[in-house]
């Protein structure tokens, strides 16, 4: 999507943010699989990838923009999420 500001051309990209919780260790790892030129592709490639989690055995929920799944053994969880470049979901680091 590009907005448009006193003749400067500002592009936002749309981030698919990969959030896994080890359960066995609860160590938390976050990682940018992808980014997109916009919110709709992103979904599309969210949903996508719960999809092929799911033919995997994986347990999953989710709707447009988000999602979870859980592994069928070890029971680690993994959050998806679209949101826009600015937005950085991790927590400040101490």
């Amino acid at each position: 999507m590009a907005l448009f500001r006193e003749g400067v051309i500002l592009m936002c990209a749309w981030v698919l943010w990969s959030q896994t919780l080890q359960t066995a260790t609860q160590r938390v790892a976050w990682s940018v699989p992808q980014a997109f030129n916009s919110k709709e592709i992103c979904d599309e490639r969210l949903a996508v990838t719960l999809d092929g989690l799911k033919a995997s055995g994986w347990t999953t929920v989710g709707n447009k923009g988000a999602g979870s799944a859980i592994a069928p053994k070890s029971g680690n969880l993994m959050n998806l999420v679209c949101l826009p470049d600015t937005v950085d979901p991790r927590q400040p680091k101490q």
